[in-house]
């Protein structure tokens, strides 16, 4: 048994589940500096929800097919750059709901 790879996937879990925890934290931080309404906040953990249950799957399907080792790092760079990335929103962003709403 490897115990450095298993450690090291580990800890890009710990990682990626740490991140998942901290968009619920920053909720109300948006709320407050976007004017986000309690369905786009819903939206917000609804997409989150969603996407994370179908793409961790399919990347863990990739990743076992094709026994990539940059997978791991990458996984977490795009998990921790998407949530850094809030921090650059000038506003908003404007959805398909939000546009047939009167």
């Amino acid at each position: 048994m490897d115990k450095k790879k298993i450690f090291l996937v580990s800890l890009g879990h710990l990682s990626c589940d740490i991140n998942g925890g901290a968009l619920p934290a920053i909720l109300p931080f948006l709320i407050t500096a976007y004017g986000f309404d309690y369905q786009a906040a819903a939206g917000v953990m609804f997409a989150f929800s969603c996407l994370s249950s179908i793409i961790q799957p399919a990347f863990g399907y990739l990743s076992d097919k094709l026994s990539k080792p940059w997978f791991i790092p990458v996984g977490v760079l795009l998990a921790w750059g998407g949530l850094a990335s809030i921090g650059f929103l000038h506003g908003p962003v404007p959805s398909r709901g939000r546009a047939f709403r009167q």
